[in-house]
């Protein structure tokens, strides 16, 4: 059995966590959206710790932004605001031994495209222990800014979002997996690529009462479904039952 041979659920802003009423309340207030919070980011995630041990998750989402300097981040506005102080820190490693990267995946003499169609992804035994890095980004400046000169990722630590036919296509993200996109997903599966979709969108799909879009996701064959709700119980607060499990837990 191969990497993509698998689905599994991840967590989407995986580190999201929640605030005091207080916090909430000098968000809306920034932002000059009241009510902004609770309709968008009232939910959160457990430690990433629990979320790959007890809850199961096997895909994580996490937020990288410059900070050549260091400490840009380290007190969000707020937080500032509100004097609370700096935001807690965590730490998190993965040495270059643990990395699936494209150059693990492309075969000499091929794109890295080509490679995965035609070759496959490597097994999951020889990966077992292993991450990859997958670029959750738009096919356009951070791409072409990222596979300049590299057009199959050569010597690349992430697998870009890229588009069929070109050189670096190996991982797809199609989020919405309703409608017709549920036979277009599987038809990028049924090729060879990765792909990532989304089950639910916090908070819309909880109080919409439907779970639509998680059964298309799980039937597209996407191999990452997304969710923020991915234990039973996390939408209890909002009046639902909605969890993003698979019928076989």
């Amino acid at each position: 059995m191969r990497v993509n041979e698998v689905q599994v659920i991840g967590t989407h802003n995986s580190s999201k966590q929640e605030t005091t009423p207080a916090e909430q309340a000098e968000y809306d207030r920034l932002i000059a959206t009241p009510g902004d919070y609770d309709q968008y980011l009232a939910y959160r995630h457990p430690a990433l710790t629990d979320q790959l041990g007890r809850q199961g998750v096997r895909a994580l989402e996490l937020d990288l932004w410059p900070d050549p300097q260091g400490g840009l981040y380290a007190e969000p506005l707020v937080r500032r605001n509100l004097g609370l102080g700096p935001q807690p820190e965590g730490e998190w490693r993965a040495g270059e031994d643990d990395l699936l990267t494209p150059d693990d995946v492309r075969v000499p003499g091929l794109t890295l495209e080509q490679s995965v169609l035609q070759r496959g992804w490597p097994s999951l035994r020889s990966a077992r222990g292993q991450v990859a890095f997958l670029m959750d980004n738009d096919p356009g400046p951070i791409r072409i800014a990222y596979t300049l000169g590299r057009p199959n990722l050569e010597a690349r630590a992430i697998f870009t979002n890229s588009r069929p036919g070109l050189q670096d296509a190996a991982f797809i993200k199609r989020n919405e997996p309703g409608g017709a996109n549920t036979a277009q997903i599987q038809k990028l599966v049924g090729r060879g690529y990765l792909v990532r979709t989304r089950s639910d969108v916090p908070l819309a799909t909880v109080r919409g009462g439907s779970t639509a879009r998680r059964d298309a996701a799980f039937a597209s064959g996407a191999q990452l479904v997304s969710t923020d709700l991915q234990e039973a119980g996390m939408s209890a607060g909002h009046g639902a039952d909605f969890v993003a499990r698979f019928p076989d837990g």
